[in-house]
């Protein structure tokens, strides 16, 4: 499976678990004793963005660009990433399936710190 379609389809199982991941990603982002409230929509930007990366849902295309969250939510999601996919997602988030979305997120951030 070459990389497009492989990112593709981690995209769209992505896509079908957007909320749990969403609010997965905010509890983490706010830490165990944390109300997630105030994180949800820095973590539903940033998964908007990862899906934008694995062109699952053409979100991003003709000029249109996701948000992006703080530079502090951007490193916690790259970090949290991993496990949060492995708790969402059980079994499905193997090894090539995390690799593609870590690898995806990070390039779609550093593409965007280069100057236009």
């Amino acid at each position: 499976m070459d990389r497009l379609s492989a990112g593709h389809e981690a995209g769209t199982l992505l896509a079908a678990h957007q909320h749990e991941i969403e609010e997965a990603m905010a509890a983490h982002f706010g830490g165990p004793k944390a109300d997630p409230a105030p994180h949800r929509q820095a973590a539903s930007d940033l998964l908007t963005l990862l899906l934008a990366a694995l062109d699952a849902r053409g979100v991003g295309t003709e000029g249109q660009s996701p948000p992006i969250a703080a530079r502090r939510y951007q490193i916690q999601f790259g970090d949290g990433l991993a496990p949060v996919l492995r708790d969402v997602l059980g079994d499905a988030a193997d090894a090539s399936l995390i690799a593609i979305c870590v690898d995806s997120f990070w390039r779609e951030i550093r593409a965007r710190e280069q100057p236009a």
